[in-house]
């Protein structure tokens, strides 16, 4: 009975903190811990990129406001099995690389937020259709859907998700992706 409530105590503890950084990072947005510490969470660790919850944010905004976006959805190709075969460090590698690639690409294109939303996954949300310059991607596969205030989000997502599918099926009957298992 005192662990449990040893431990409700260390989430109360906890849960007080919390909210006293986000009372103080609104009135103390020049604080210096405040200014290492938000980073932190607003960018993912292994790419640097934006994260999910930022681009749920966005996207939904963007859906609400009826405003005319690209969508497109970016997956590494065959990461499972570079992480079984070469290990997950190597797995990271692949995913630093595509980061690094995408960043690359998109470089010269205005208007547009890359995230990263999952293990694997990428999203650009843009102004213009960028698959042009996606069509150099040498380690992912990609999908673009536009929006024109025609769809709701798990329309819009199913959409590229499902599109997305059928590229990488395609690929894999045309065994595009056995070079990588080798390295």
């Amino acid at each position: 009975m005192n662990e449990l409530l040893d431990n409700d105590l260390v989430h109360l503890i906890v849960l007080i903190i919390v909210m006293i950084i986000m009372i103080l990072s609104f009135k103390l947005k020049d604080c210096k811990f405040l200014n290492k510490v938000i980073p932190f969470y607003k960018y993912d660790f292994l790419t640097q990129l934006e994260l999910r919850q930022d681009f749920d944010k966005k996207v939904m905004a963007l859906i609400e406001q009826e405003k005319p976006f690209f969508f497109s959805l970016i997956d590494i190709n065959d990461l499972h099995s570079i992480n079984k075969t070469q290990g997950y460090r190597q797995g990271d590698q692949v995913i630093k690389e595509t980061a690094n690639e995408i960043r690359t690409l998109l470089k010269k294109a205005p208007n547009l937020n890359i995230y990263r939303i999952g293990g694997d996954e990428f999203i650009i949300i843009s102004k213009s259709n960028v698959d042009a310059l996606l069509d150099n991607l040498k380690t992912a596969s990609y999908c673009t859907a536009f929006f024109n205030g025609d769809k709701n989000y798990n329309q819009l997502f199913d959409e590229v998700d499902q599109g997305l599918m059928l590229i990488k099926k395609a690929k894999i009957k045309r065994g595009e992706f056995k070079e990588r298992r080798q390295h």
